[in-house]
């Protein structure tokens, strides 16, 4: 019965391992940055993209409803009333968009049928810095929006030199995204 072991073959080293340990440290140290700054890109890009497929679904729900839909940051709901936002950067709380058939600037009362909020976005991570209006979006039964501002919201890891999304949208209810 053999075990497997032959003369000739010989172990690793303490010399060895410890080589082979340094040329892994050495390696994690130049690439652990890099792989950091993509972690942190694509956050950044899905919040941009999670931001702009609200709108969308914003102004395409306003049209398959026929009734006005809101889209507010989280932390300017004060008892369903989607009110403006206190500081243009308290879109990184969170948002929800919900429908208004009274169009009197309350998101109306959920039933069974008729969920509402309808899409509810949590606190972005706190990795990314997003603002955008100090102001509500509101989508019109046609699909056009009103707003008090058209400022453009901006999603960012914080760094000046880091790459930043723009997400546009314009007073027809079409939204663009780009790095820029």
């Amino acid at each position: 019965m053999s075990l497997g072991i032959h003369a000739g073959t010989r172990g690793v080293t303490l010399v060895e391992l410890m080589f082979g340990v340094g040329i892994v440290a050495v390696l994690a140290t130049v690439v652990a940055p890099g792989v950091m700054g993509f972690v942190t890109s694509r956050r950044v890009e899905d919040v941009a993209r999670r931001l702009s497929d609200s709108i969308a679904q914003g102004r395409i729900e306003a049209v398959k409803r026929n009734v006005p839909i809101l889209l507010c940051a989280d932390a300017s709901i004060t008892d369903g009333a989607c009110n403006l936002a206190p500081v243009a950067t308290d879109w990184v709380k969170g948002w929800r968009l919900c429908y208004d058939a009274d169009a009197n600037g309350v998101c109306d009362v959920a039933t069974t049928d008729n969920p509402n909020p309808i899409r509810r976005q949590a606190a972005v991570d706190a990795a990314v810095k997003l603002s955008g209006p100090a102001s509500r979006l509101r989508f019109n039964p046609n699909g056009s929006m009103s707003a008090s501002s058209f400022t453009p919201f901006e999603a960012s890891p914080g760094l000046a030199a880091a790459p930043r999304w723009l997400i546009r949208f314009a007073a027809s209810g079409a939204v663009s995204v780009r790095k820029g």
